[in-house]
């Protein structure tokens, strides 16, 4: 499993604590609070960068040692390139691929034995291109300033990862991925029981292709981005303030969220696109989301004593 936190120091001054839990504004200030701090608002580049230690998993994998890690990370089936149906013999024990309930769906990847929640499943595996038109089994990453596709449909190339169906809403939504450089790793987001269907939100257009309607805030946050909920700040005389009142030196709008800015008071998600992290502020989403509870990872900022090391 994945640590629930982790604690990194800045210049001795700064201690953020980060979590891979999912919850709402409401309650992740509240954690925040319980820990002896708040929501955290980032007030430098450099604070920023040390977001991107957050990525654990990606760390992980670039340094290889992901496999000897804590993390939960779960084994394919070996079986090598080129191989005739590679994609189903690389199915690793404790799962099968059969028949899926989503309509038009074809066949889907279930757990045949209980998985704990944060399991890594391994890498989405296929032919990285720089051009496509085909979407139906491809992934958009990035590496540096290029645009790249993982494209799944060759199945003597892909593996199994490739037959997990579109969730058709939040709450049956139990895979997420992340990207690491040019790679895509997907991992589970709830505890899975036996004979569960594994579903991961592909985006709006792969969605209608099903037949699949999902209202989702997705314009603010794009699919298979990382987003970690942070604190709020308020706009008063021209300028961007802390809710303590102090001033902000550092701001860091996605262009295409500034604009749409109007509220006095914003609350912040921090956003990764195109491998770097931007802010976007976030709204209210109670048309879209159950409750206005749109969970997110989040990030407390614990302020540290002098004498702290």
């Amino acid at each position: 499993m994945i640590a629930k936190w982790r604690k990194i120091h800045i210049k001795f001054i700064l201690s953020f604590l980060m979590t891979n839990e999912k919850l709402s504004r409401d309650t992740a200030t509240s954690v925040c609070r319980r820990e002896g701090g708040y929501l955290a608002v980032l007030n430098s580049i450099q604070e920023e960068n040390v977001i991107t230690q957050y990525l654990l998993i990606c760390e992980a994998y670039i340094q290889g040692s992901l496999n000897q890690s804590k993390i939960n990370v779960l084994n394919q089936n070996q079986v090598p390139k080129g191989s005739p149906k590679r994609g189903l013999l690389t199915t690793p024990h404790g799962f099968s691929v059969r028949q899926s309930l989503i309509p038009r769906a074809s066949l889907g990847v279930w757990s045949d034995i209980p998985v704990p929640k944060h399991t890594i499943l391994g890498e989405y595996e296929g032919d990285l291109v720089d051009y496509t038109t085909d979407f139906t089994y491809t992934w958009q990453v990035g590496s540096g300033h290029r645009t790249l596709y993982i494209d799944g449909k060759n199945e003597s190339i892909s593996n199994w990862l490739r037959y997990i169906n579109c969730a058709r809403n939040t709450f049956e939504e139990n895979i997420d991925t992340f990207n690491c450089d040019s790679k895509k790793f997907y991992f589970t987001t709830k505890e899975l029981k036996t004979n569960s269907e594994l579903l991961v939100w592909y985006g709006t257009a792969y969605g209608e292709w099903l037949g699949i309607k999902r209202n989702n805030p997705e314009k603010d946050f794009p699919i298979g981005s990382w987003n970690i909920r942070v604190g709020s700040i308020y706009y008063l005389h021209n300028k961007w303030w802390n809710s303590d009142n102090s001033d902000i030196t550092y701001t860091n709008w996605a262009r295409e969220t500034v604009t749409k800015v109007r509220e006095r008071t914003v609350h912040i998600v921090l956003t990764n696109r195109n491998g770097k992290w931007q802010w976007v502020p976030e709204r209210d989403y109670s048309y879209y989301v159950k409750d206005n509870s749109l969970k997110l990872s989040f990030l407390c900022e614990i302020p540290l004593l002098s004498n702290s090391s």
